[in-house]
Parts: C-alpha cells; sequence; structure tokens
C-alpha cells in the first residue's frame, strides 16, 4: 500500500510538471493504461497521424497535451487489443480518460 502511494504521488508531481510547461490554450489529456484486472500495462497514446504521442510512464500513466479540437485517441498495448476513442477538447480543457485493455 505504502509503495502504490508513492507511485501515485510520483504520477501527480509528473503530471504537474508537465501542466506547468503547456500553452495556455493547450488542452490537457491525462489517463491510464490498465488490463482487465487492474494491472498496469505499458504503451502508447496516440492522436490520428500520431502527430500528438506519449508513452506510459513505468506506473501505467499518460500524458498528453494539444490544440483544442476534435481527435482520434488510439491506445496500444503489446499483447492486448487496440482502444480508439473519439474526443473533443476545449482551449484550456483538463480530460481524463482511462483505457481497460483486454488480451488479444
Amino acid at each position: 500500500m505504502k509503495e502504490m502511494k508513492k507511485i501515485a504521488l510520483a504520477a501527480v508531481v509528473m503530471i504537474m510538471v508537465t501542466i506547468s510547461s503547456v500553452s495556455a490554450d493547450d488542452a490537457f489529456l491525462w489517463g491510464a493504461f490498465n488490463d482487465v484486472d487492474g494491472n498496469y500495462v505499458g504503451g502508447v497514446v496516440s492522436t490520428v497521424s500520431n502527430i500528438y504521442e506519449d508513452t506510459t510512464m513505468a506506473f501505467g500513466v499518460y500524458v498528453l497535451y494539444f490544440p483544442a479540437g476534435t481527435y482520434t485517441i488510439t491506445g496500444t498495448a503489446k499483447g492486448y487489443k487496440e482502444q480508439v476513442y473519439q474526443l473533443t477538447v476545449s482551449e484550456d480543457e483538463t480530460c481524463k480518460l482511462d483505457f481497460i485493455f483486454e488480451a488479444e
């Protein structure tokens, strides 16, 4: 339990550092990659054409920021089925999108 608190705190710190370096007009997207049993999964989250992309951190959390608009967000992880979502974000908006992966 103590280790989970440290991981969660590290995730929050990394997210806050990323937010502070983002343009004021950018939308901010973050979330976690987990399998159906709640275990962290390493992978990649990206928008259509991989214009904006991020690799998950060691504990399955990703951070992505981009201009406001409508995007196709894709989550991929080795050994799991790809997940695709449509997302519309406004300027200065913060969104959370968690991916729950099923094995292939």
